[in-house]
């Protein structure tokens, strides 16, 4: 469901009051880490160019989708649409159960966007609580949560499954490229086995379930309840900056489609080019060479929504890499990120290096590459930015992706025995989560962050566009898939190793490994 920007604003009353009328209930606290909950968006339909709003229309025009009225419109609480989705769930008492959720740190699936001294208001804490509270109300539960280190959380699941008392939670919040580690290992349920869960409702991601989904197994769980808008990567750019160098406006750039890396980097070039106001040669281009290939590997893969193994319900995954896509990123990263001369990386110092971020703000820099955390970090700096989405790969790429960097996933051990209970759980959490994001978020980000209409029209897209990709999720878990996919592209950048030649290298091995992990009859 669509709310206008009318409509939002009773949103965010809603949730005021109803955080208010909860105020008695705390979060729980486990291992002394504070705790509290995410939240994310409805899903909907991708955003088309044509609702994208440029920097000048911005500044002089209200924006009006085709299907909202310019009359004013009864608010709707997100509380009411809330409990209507899970009014049509079963009903369930189960005697003040304790659920448990173990959560790696690095998901940061209950982490707070907007916290801290830049909170501008409480609203987006107040609604994951109040999400939280409904379920525990309609089904007389206490959620609880505990959060571990990565690693740690990993060693713990899998010693405990080796021993007499393999329980540990009855979720696990993971990071979604640490699924397939936990497959191999036979750590995770397979979700199609709970009862009483719909995972064709809205509030579930269609694209990563797809994505999740292999044999005749669903291994976890993306949606509204898990979307974690501080992990979404996206593009600053340095308004002044970048109308001082004459350069396109990235707002017009990703409306004509013509954003893409290279036009990014060509930018980027200009700017390192120029001179400062007392000509001297100051000015950088852009942050990624500061990245590193951990980062940027993953993004650019995720920006040009590169699909490397085709999978799907009840089938067998299947190589389906493009080699020749897969060659134009890794020359991409070699070239920009790996040889980068527009960052200030430390071939271009003999000294210690500046802070990338601080050369941003400060107003040296035309582009940052960064999570939409910054949008709160960055409320009081200077220098004005905008916001757009990740560049496409190239002009024939046809949609913008967003990169959603560790966001967690919802899992179920493989050794959970009280099936109804999880399955009655895990619809409810998604079904309380639903309606809320990214209207709330992006609402919140107008009134205390961002600085023109135009940002916010980009924020709409970025979160409308989030990619996920079953390569991404479990080659950590499938070596030989890895080596054919993912360390193909990085032996281009840091070798010089040919993608065909490594691909082709492992792909019998890697289809081998995916049939007899993924067994079905397709």
């Amino acid at each position: 469901m669509k709310m206008n920007r009318n409509q939002i604003l009773g949103v965010l009353s809603g949730c005021l009051l109803l955080a208010q009328l909860n105020a008695c209930s705390s979060p729980i606290i486990i291992h002394d880490t504070p705790l509290s909950d995410a939240v994310t968006a409805e899903e909907t339909a991708p955003l088309t160019l044509d609702t994208v709003v440029t920097e000048t229309e911005a500044v002089t025009e209200p924006i009006v989708t085709e299907t909202e009225s310019s009359a004013a419109e009864e608010p709707v609480d997100p509380t009411v649409l809330a409990k209507e989705e899970l009014s049509k769930l079963r009903r369930d008492d189960l005697d003040g159960k304790n659920i448990l959720i173990a959560s790696a740190d690095e998901s940061a699936v209950f982490g707070d966007f907007f916290d801290g001294e830049n909170a501008g208001s409480t609203v987006l804490p107040e609604t994951r609580l109040a999400r939280t509270r409904l379920v525990e109300e309609r089904y007389n539960v206490r959620i609880l949560t505990s959060v571990y280190d990565k690693e740690a959380l990993f060693e713990e699941i899998k010693n405990a499954s080796l021993s007499d008392l393999p329980y540990v939670a009855d979720f696990y919040a993971l990071p979604n490229d640490q699924i397939g580690r936990y497959f191999a290992n036979g750590l995770l349920l397979n979700l199609r086995t709970l009862p009483f869960t719909d995972y064709s409702a809205d509030y579930y991601d269609k694209n990563a379930m797809k994505s999740l989904s292999a044999g005749y197994g669903l291994w976890g769980a993306v949606g509204d309840y898990t979307f974690s808008p501080e992990n979404v990567y996206a593009i600053y750019f340095n308004k002044d900056l970048n109308e001082k160098l004459a350069l396109p406006s990235p707002y017009t750039q990703v409306k004509d489609g013509s954003w893409t890396w290279d036009a990014l980097f060509e930018a980027s070039r200009t700017a390192r080019a120029s001179l400062d106001s007392e000509g001297n040669n100051t000015i950088w281009g852009d942050n990624l060479g500061t990245l590193g290939l951990d980062i940027c590997e993953p993004m650019f893969i995720h920006s040009a929504a590169l699909t490397m193994t085709s999978t799907g319900t009840d089938r067998t995954p299947s190589l389906s890499a493009d080699l020749d896509r897969m060659t134009s990123i890794a020359a991409l990263l070699k070239n920009n990120v790996q040889n980068s001369t527009t960052s200030p990386t430390a071939s271009a110092f003999t000294a210690e290096l500046p802070d990338a971020a601080a050369l941003f703000t400060e107003g040296n820099m035309l582009y940052s590459c960064s999570t939409l955390s910054n949008t709160a970090a960055w409320t009081d700096v200077k220098t004005p930015w905008g916001i757009v989405p990740l560049p496409k790969a190239d002009a024939a790429q046809r949609n913008y992706a967003s990169y959603v960097g560790e966001t967690a996933v919802m899992c179920v051990p493989a050794t959970n025995g009280a099936l109804e209970t999880t399955g009655t759980i895990l619809q409810a959490l998604f079904a309380a989560s639903s309606h809320t994001y990214p209207e709330i978020y992006i609402e919140e980000a107008l009134k205390y962050y961002v600085r023109d209409s135009a940002t916010v029209d980009m924020l709409e897209l970025i979160c409308a566009t989030t990619h996920y990709d079953f390569t991404s999720m479990f080659v950590s878990g499938l070596s030989n898939l890895r080596y054919a996919t993912t360390y193909a592209i990085h032996s281009a950048i840091t070798q010089n190793y040919s993608i065909k030649t490594v691909h082709n290298t492992y792909r019998t091995n890697a289809e081998n490994e995916l049939k007899t992990a993924f067994p079905t009859n397709r």
